[in-house]
């Protein structure tokens, strides 16, 4: 998805995380790991690097606490920065899709899968989205063929939210009972 594998398991868990309450405890969870002296310098660092691409009024706070009580040098601060500033922007604009069924069905296109750029757009699109585009009557069997694959692309706590989603769908003839198939 980026060059930062390391943040794969909190992205996918921010994405699975719709809730305020719930994301403030992700945050907290993150705010916490940082300055944890304790906790290994991977696990920091990948807080860090969460924080930066996650970018909430809090966690851009911690960046700043992260400095200013000597967590990581300056120039960690900034590796970690350069390293994480991209994918930010990034989930910024797989943001801005948010609730845009048909901007995300163009990128579920076979042809837009081959252009890297919007391919790792559509890796970061809200899965809600995706989940509310496979209840709606896609024609294109390419294109439904590529929204099964990217839901099932998704980490474990996304591909579960999904898979709640079409549980009830299981048994019925609903147009996305296949995809409560795929993701069990």
């Amino acid at each position: 998805m980026h060059n930062l594998p390391e943040l794969d398991g909190i992205l996918d868990l921010w994405g699975a995380t719709w809730e305020p309450a719930d994301r403030r405890v992700l945050e907290d969870s993150l705010i916490r790991a940082i300055a944890d002296e304790a906790q290994p310098l991977a696990i920091r660092r990948a807080a860090l690097s969460a924080c930066h691409v996650l970018a909430t009024e809090r966690l851009v706070q911690a960046i700043g606490d992260a400095y200013r009580d000597r967590h990581f040098s300056a120039e960690e601060l900034l590796d970690i920065e350069r390293d994480a500033v991209p994918l930010r922007h990034l989930l910024h604009e797989a943001q801005l899709l948010r609730g845009n069924l048909g901007a995300v069905e163009a990128l579920c296109r076979p042809e837009a899968a081959c252009v890297p750029s919007l391919d790792a757009l559509l890796d970061l699109v809200d899965v809600r989205d995706l989940i509310a585009l496979a209840r709606s009557s896609i024609r294109d069997a390419a294109t439904r063929r590529e929204l099964t694959r990217r839901l099932l692309k998704r980490g474990k706590h996304q591909r579960a939210r999904a898979r709640e989603a079409f549980q009830q769908a299981a048994d019925s003839d609903e147009p996305y009972a296949e995809y409560a198939l795929e993701l069990r």
